[in-house]
C-alpha cells in the first residue's frame, strides 16, 4: 500500500525517516513526497515513524475502496504522536 503521510499539523514527513512495525522491525522509509510503501496487513497491528526529534508517531490510514486492476492501493495517512508505546522505538 502506498501512503501519502502528513503529521497531525498537516505537514509532510521528512524523507528518510524510518518506518517500523510494532515489534521494532524496519519496514520502509519515508520517501519523496512524504510517501511510504508498506504491506496493508502491518497497518492492522501498528506502523510507526520516529521523527527527527525522537518522538514516535503512529500511522493512521484512511482506506478507500480501490479498483481491482491497480497494482497496489493508495491512501492518505496521518502520523499521530503517541505518548507511550509498549516497547521502545529505536
Amino acid at each position: 500500500m502506498l501512503l501519502t503521510v502528513h503529521d497531525a499539523q498537516g505537514q509532510p514527513l521528512s524523507t528518510g525517516l524510518g518506518v517500523l512495525d510494532n515489534s521494532d522491525h524496519y519496514l520502509s522509509i519515508v520517501g519523496p513526497g512524504s510517501q511510504v510503501f508498506v504491506d496493508a496487513d502491518h497497518l492492522k497491528t501498528g506502523v510507526f515513524v520516529k521523527s527527527e526529534n525522537g518522538q514516535p508517531c503512529r500511522l493512521e490510514a484512511t482506506l478507500n475502496k480501490q479498483p481491482k486492476d491497480v497494482p497496489y492501493e493508495e491512501a492518505p495517512a496521518i502520523c499521530r504522536p503517541i505518548a507511550a508505546i509498549p516497547h521502545p522505538i529505536s
